[in-house]
């Protein structure tokens, strides 16, 4: 997997407090420069994605890894009761 210009990883938390629709994670949101990927180190949750093919949703667990390239319209939802640990890189 190459990723363009700059490689970075970090950790993310995913957020615990409930959105608009009730779900519990972060809002839907795309990057226009960055390939993103995430492997999940720790508790559960599911990956939305929305693009040219359409609507996708991905579960995600521990050792769980998936990528999206730029435009891809995206949103983490925790199905945790903590924040799920996942790492991040873009």
């Amino acid at each position: 997997m190459t990723f363009p210009g700059g490689t970075s990883i970090s950790r993310l938390t995913v957020y615990t407090g409930a959105c608009a629709d009730g779900l519990e994670g972060g809002t839907p949101h795309l990057h226009t420069a960055s390939t993103e990927a995430y492997v999940v180190i720790g508790g559960r949750g599911t990956l939305q994605t929305l693009d040219v093919n359409g609507l996708r949703e991905t579960e995600l667990g521990p050792g769980s890894t998936v990528w999206f390239t730029p435009g891809t319209i995206h949103r983490a939802v925790n199905r945790t009761d903590q924040g799920a640990g996942w790492r991040w890189s873009s």
